[in-house]
């Protein structure tokens, strides 16, 4: 019976061991996916940032267009009093 208990408490701190070992696996590698994580949010916060300068960029142009729009027809007014010479037929 004695060697019967200490085959038993043998295969017993074995598996502790291999346990501990996958304890130790699983810590690693959650970790890893922390740093992962935290790199992914990193850039993700960088995308939406430069979305947002993308788009108040983007809203300035739309407003420098709009205003050469008016400039360009202002000048269209402007010259349109000219009239060019007709070519004379012989």
């Amino acid at each position: 019976m004695a060697q019967q208990a200490g085959n038993e408490m043998r295969i017993t701190r074995d598996t502790t061991a291999d346990l501990v070992l996958l304890v130790q696996r699983i810590a690693a590698d959650s970790n890893a996916q922390v740093v992962a994580t935290q790199s992914l949010q990193r850039r993700a916060v960088e995308i939406s940032k430069s979305t947002e300068e993308t788009f108040e960029k983007l809203q300035a142009q739309g407003l420098q267009t709009e205003q050469l729009v008016g400039l360009s027809n202002d000048l269209v007014q402007s010259v349109g009093v000219f009239t060019l010479p007709q070519p004379k037929v012989a």
